[in-house]
């Protein structure tokens, strides 16, 4: 018969290797205790296990991640034949995200996963499809002047709104491709049930769910228009756009249209928020954090 184990041994053998045990009293190798993991996480573990080396899951999976983790010296080898330095490199959520500065001086971060896809700079794939459409400022000029409007604004590139007087007097802000297919401010356009692409079989609620009401898209475009077709997180304007609801949509029925209710980010920072934070119980203290984190990374690789 083996000799049971005193509460002095075990809690001394947890001590040895850094953990804390929690629990008064040692029943046997099998009876979970509790105790606080050298990571600081209280778990619950059997003596057995602990004395195989195992520990708390979060250790576990930090354990995983680091194991299937490329080293840093090969990373930084891929990034740069391509001509981007690596400035630092950050832990989230057991995934490794490097942030450097591409071969135009742009600041940015990425996973090793989708850099060897092919994945490069944010910053410079906007300018480059911008720059690929192009077009003569005097060309651009006709194009609003034969929808009878009149262009106002700086014309950057294609992938940029341009500011411009409609033909109905209103000032406003679009994209010239909307504008050569000839869609303006809004005006002349029928909306709701006087649409030509109407669906009576569509429930409210059903069109609702789908966002498909012109409550909702006009929310959307004030959202654009006060944020002045910038996102709100890291500054870039025009490009692909998201009206983000500060409190999601599906849970808080009562502010899908509520202006105050929403925030422009583009593309590419609307994905990142819903990777970290999900797409349930959503708030303004994690928009909050989710942009001060962002400026905070940005004025951390300015001052390296």
């Amino acid at each position: 018969m083996t000799k049971k184990l005193s509460y002095e041994f075990v809690e001394k053998f947890f001590s040895d290797n850094g953990c804390e045990l929690i629990d008064k009293a040692y029943i046997d190798a099998r009876t979970p205790m509790k105790y606080r993991c050298s990571c600081g996480n209280k778990s619950k573990i059997r003596f057995d296990d602990f004395r195989r080396g195992k520990r708390c899951r979060q250790c576990g999976s930090a354990k995983v991640g680091k194991s299937n983790q490329t080293p840093y010296e090969e990373a930084e080898r891929i990034f740069e034949e391509q001509g981007y330095k690596i400035e630092r490199v950050e832990n989230r959520n057991r995934r490794l995200i490097y942030f450097y500065t591409c071969p135009k001086g742009h600041k940015d971060y990425m996973y090793l996963t989708s850099f060897k896809k092919g994945h490069r700079c944010r910053q410079c794939a906007i300018e480059e499809r911008g720059n690929k459409y192009r077009l003569d400022i005097s060309v651009v000029s006709k194009i609003y002047e034969d929808e009878g409007c009149t262009l106002i604004g700086d014309y950057i590139n294609y992938e940029t709104p341009v500011e411009y007087l409609c033909s109905c007097g209103n000032i406003a802000f679009g994209y010239i491709k909307a504008m050569k297919q000839g869609i303006k401010c809004g005006c002349g356009y029928k909306s709701g049930s006087e649409s030509p692409n109407w669906n009576p079989n569509i429930s409210q609620e059903e069109r609702e769910e789908k966002r498909g009401y012109p409550e909702y898209h006009e929310w959307v475009q004030n959202v654009y228009e006060r944020d002045d077709y910038i996102c709100q997180c890291c500054g870039e304007r025009g490009g692909k756009l998201h009206a983000h609801h500060i409190y999601n949509y599906s849970q808080h029925k009562d502010l899908r249209t509520d202006l105050n209710n929403g925030i422009t980010l583009c593309d590419a920072c609307h994905k990142d928020f819903h990777y970290f934070y999900g797409y349930q119980d959503n708030d303004e203290f994690q928009i909050k954090e989710f942009i001060d984190d962002f400026h905070e990374d940005i004025l951390q690789l300015n001052n390296t």
